[in-house]
């Protein structure tokens, strides 16, 4: 899985003032390799409605079975990880929704 930067933008109060600016905030967002099948819902072998708290939880146990000095595959825990950065993070998840 490869990730690619992508900007958000995110309006702040500029500078003491109650104006609000602009600021770019990038976000990787995992990109699925064509011909690999499954999305990171399926990776991390949940449901598109899970909520971020339960997403941490199995996140959390997936990374007991799947972490390279546990199991010697990092190829996995690679895919699981990136997965959990993305949905854990709630304007990533909305993009990677929106690409769906």
């Amino acid at each position: 899985v490869a990730a690619a930067p992508l900007l958000l933008f995110n309006f702040t109060a500029a500078s003491g003032r109650n104006k609000k600016s602009p600021r770019a905030v990038s976000v990787e967002m995992p990109l699925m390799v064509p011909g690999t099948g499954g999305s990171l819902y399926e990776v991390l072998r949940i449901e598109p409605t899970t909520m971020i708290s339960e997403i941490k939880t199995v996140y959390r146990s997936l990374v007991k079975v799947y972490h390279p000095d546990l199991s010697g595959n990092g190829r996995d825990f690679t895919k699981i990880h990136n997965a959990y950065e993305t949905l854990s993070d709630p304007k990533a998840r909305v993009v990677y929704d929106m690409s769906l």
